[in-house]
């Protein structure tokens, strides 16, 4: 309808494919006045052995990130605010439990969605910073500007799809990265952390829940009837 403003939609979701499962969803009170994009590619600046010149090879693109700064408020002064008269620290909580705080069905933060005008966004939340800014009397917070920064999820679901597809044997290999573990990456690329064993045998691995960061990792193709 011309002339109401929409609101942003923070969407969860239970599971990686963003088909369901999660929590009820987070209207956002007071939209954002503006948001910054980043998009990154990575190289590979190893240097050939006797030359000067590090060569920059393409190595992968980095999903792209979204900053938003937000503002809760609950000094009855900004129009528009769909939780006017709710406390701020509740607020805050309700916008957690959607972006931050564990689902115990993946046992990781919710996969989410964003949604607000042209932009529909699958992401994950990467980091967040609160500042309390106005207080009453009885030192309740009246006013918090939180800076969230959230990681693209479908863009990487896809290159990992597409990078499967680009190998004949539909074998993936790739480079450990720092905090990574071989149950993370199993899942990653099977959806499923059931072929854990069969991974860890495929590269000999004695110890696989320490994995040396930078070490190539092959993902063979896998039965979905073994585990």
């Amino acid at each position: 309808m011309d002339g109401v403003l929409n609101k942003m939609i923070i969407t969860p979701f239970g599971n990686k494919r963003m088909s369901g499962g999660g929590g009820p969803a987070f209207t956002v009170p007071i939209n954002p006045e503006n948001y910054s994009r980043t998009l990154s590619i990575q190289y590979d600046r190893s240097q050939g052995q006797g030359t000067q010149q590090n060569n920059q090879k393409y190595k992968r693109t980095k999903p792209e990130e979204i900053k938003f700064d937000f503002t809760f408020d609950n000094t009855g002064t900004v129009q528009g605010n769909l939780l006017d008269g709710t406390p701020v620290t509740t607020q805050i909580a309700d916008f957690l439990e959607t972006v931050y705080y564990l689902d115990g069905k993946i046992h990781a933060p919710s996969y989410v969605k964003i949604y607000w005008g042209d932009l529909k966004f699958g992401c994950r939340l990467k980091s967040l910073s609160i500042k309390y800014t106005l207080f009453n009397p009885s030192g309740e917070p009246l006013r918090a500007q939180l800076s969230a920064t959230f990681r693209g999820y479908v863009e990487s679901e896809r290159r990992v799809r597409e990078e499967n597809k680009s190998s004949p044997d539909l074998t993936h290999v790739k480079r450990v990265q720092e905090g990574e573990n071989l149950p993370f990456l199993v899942y990653e690329i099977y959806d499923d952390t059931r072929y854990f064993l069969q991974v860890a045998k495929a590269n000999g691995l004695t110890s696989p829940r320490k994995l040396s960061v930078g070490k190539s990792l092959m993902f063979p193709p896998v039965k979905k009837d073994e585990a």
